[in-house]
This record gives structure tokens, C-alpha cells and sequence, in this order.
């Protein structure tokens, strides 16, 4: 487990008005109006650049991930920072064996309650990959995010008993983001229980960003509690090749303008998981360097710890 205890400077969402908090990020994040998210339902709202939506995936047959190759440690390059996050894990096992397959260090983000959860969480922490239970909070509109549902109309037994048997079924995780929650995560109530409850856990807390009136950075700031967000579009907002590299070009993008970027996938976009192998070793080429979501949070400890806060 990772001691998360401090405060990460971020950008000022320009679209939120709320006091400075540290995140991840120094720059602002451009918000562009909420519309529909790519997640498997559809029915997320997104600020994003593309839209679409989520289209079936074939089945293959599996096959045992392979090693991954290492990059050099990016503390030591000083080189921009690219983390891959993939979603929606949990519905089969096809779809992740696909990422699992991909070189280097990928998040995965595992939904609670669904037939393949607890299989899945094992087979991301056998590979030797970060995992994220990826928990599942009330959108704008009130369409059903799925099982373990976490909601501000909850007491907090209600909330702890529900967060708790979610973790259960996602064994190893060290964090959490939401899956949704344009509606949860713009409530300062609901997201301050939250993070309070996973900083007395050592988890840590990335924001999908998936409203711009998020009110996590604000229930952060106030709790002296580090967290991430996703500071680039979603990756497969569209699942067509040059939409998806697009996206991934976005990311480099920022990565070389804030030093890092995370972004974020959907397991049902097969397309994806064939693009991030194709992109893998030029991405290196390009003197980028793929981590996870705890060597963000452990640079922004140091950078805290430097800074004498």
C-alpha cells in the first residue's frame, strides 16, 4: 500500500471555480462542453474533443500475456510521462487478455459485482500491472452505472459497507476512480466521504474527470489528500484507427507540454489494445517513458516534500 498524506498542486479548471488545490497538473485543463461518453453504456457525460460510441468486439481466442519489456525509470530521463488507464474491466475476460498483451506499465480500472471482477483483479496483479477498482458513482440523467453503486443519498454505513464490498471483489487494489459519476463526484459531500475514507485506507483517488464540476480537487484540497486526474481526452471516444491515434497524439501532446499525461481507455475497444502495440516502441523512440498512477503520486510526494509542505 502507498501512504498518500499530501497535497498535489494541479491546474485551475477554468470551468470551476474553487479553491487552489494541489494536484498532479500545474496547468489549467481546457473543459469543452459535457456530452456523451464513449463507456460501454453510453450514457456518461464527457467533456471531450470526438464522440461516439461504443461498437461490439469479436471474441478471440486467449492468449497468455507476454513479458513486458522495462523503460527506463523516467526520475532518472527526466522525460515526458505517458499513463494508459483501461476501464470497464470485469465484463469477460477476453478484453482484458487483449491490454494484458501490451508491453510496458498499464492501469486497469476493474468494475465491481460483474461475473469476471475478482478473475480479472487477479490476472492484472499476476502480470505485474497497477489496479484500480473502478467504482461506479451516478450520473447526470440517472442512468444505472452497475452494481456496487455508490450514491449521495447513501448513509455512511451504507457508503463504507458498499465501498468495502467493492474492494472486496477487486482484490489488490491500490486506488480508485470513478466510473460515471458526472453526478457523485460534482457533490462535495458525497466526494469528500469518499476521499476521506480511501486516504484512512492508503488509497489513492483518480478523478475520470468526467463533468468539469467535479468537486473532487476541492474536497482534496481540504483533507490534505493527493489526487490524479485524467488530463487528456478519452482515448476512444470514436473506435475508428486515426480517431484513436489522434487521441493518443493529444496525449503526447500534453505529456511534453505538463511533463506527464494520463488517459483513458475503454476494455471493449479492441482497436485500442492493437494500437497501444503498434505505438509502444516508437513511443520510446520519441523519448517518452510509460508508468503508472503511483509514480505520478510518488514524484508529487517528492516535489511536496522538496517544497517543504
Amino acid at each position: 500500500m502507498y501512504e498518500h498524506e499530501k497535497r498535489l498542486r494541479s491546474e485551475e479548471a477554468p470551468v470551476i471555480e474553487e479553491p487552489s488545490v494541489k494536484t498532479a497538473e500545474e496547468e489549467p485543463v481546457i473543459e469543452e462542453p459535457s456530452v456523451k461518453t464513449a463507456e460501454e453504456d453510453g450514457s456518461e457525460e464527457i467533456p471531450k474533443e470526438k464522440t461516439g460510441s461504443a461498437i461490439p468486439v469479436d471474441s478471440e481466442p486467449e492468449k497468455k500475456a507476454e513479458p513486458r519489456q522495462e523503460e527506463p525509470a523516467a526520475a532518472e530521463t527526466k522525460k515526458p510521462v505517458l499513463c494508459f488507464v483501461i476501464d470497464d474491466v470485469g465484463n469477460n475476460l477476453e478484453d482484458l487478455e487483449r491490454f494484458l498483451r501490451v508491453p510496458g506499465k498499464v492501469t486497469f480500472a476493474v468494475l465491481p459485482g460483474l461475473p469476471a471482477s475478482t478473475e480479472a483483479a487477479e490476472r492484472v496483479k499476476a502480470a505485474g500491472q497497477e489496479l484500480l477498482l473502478h467504482q461506479p458513482m451516478e450520473a447526470i440523467g440517472g442512468v444505472y452505472p452497475g452494481p456496487g453503486l455508490l450514491t449521495e443519498s447513501m448513509n455512511g454505513e451504507e457508503r463504507l459497507a458498499c465501498l468495502e464490498s467493492n474492494l472486496k471483489s477487486v482484490p489488490g487494489a491500490v486506488g480508485v476512480n470513478n466510473h460515471m459519476g458526472s453526478k457523485g463526484t460534482s457533490s462535495l459531500e458525497l466526494s469528500s466521504w469518499l476521499l476521506e475514507t480511501l486516504k484512512e485506507k492508503n488509497l489513492f483517488f483518480l478523478d475520470s474527470r468526467t463533468t468539469a464540476d467535479s468537486r473532487i480537487r476541492e474536497a482534496a484540497g481540504a483533507l490534505n489528500f493527493i489526487v490524479l486526474e485524467r488530463n487528456s481526452m478519452f482515448l476512444d471516444n470514436e473506435k475508428d484507427i486515426e480517431s484513436l491515434k489522434f487521441a493518443v497524439e493529444a496525449g503526447k501532446a500534453t505529456a511534453r507540454e505538463k511533463g506527464h499525461a494520463v488517459m483513458i481507455g475503454h476494455a471493449v475497444t479492441s482497436e485500442l489494445a492493437d494500437l497501444m502495440m503498434h505505438y509502444y516502441p516508437s513511443l520510446i523512440e520519441e523519448g517518452f517513458v510509460i508508468e503508472n498512477l503511483t509514480y505520478l503520486l510518488n514524484e508529487a510526494r517528492k516535489n511536496d516534500e522538496s517544497a517543504g509542505n
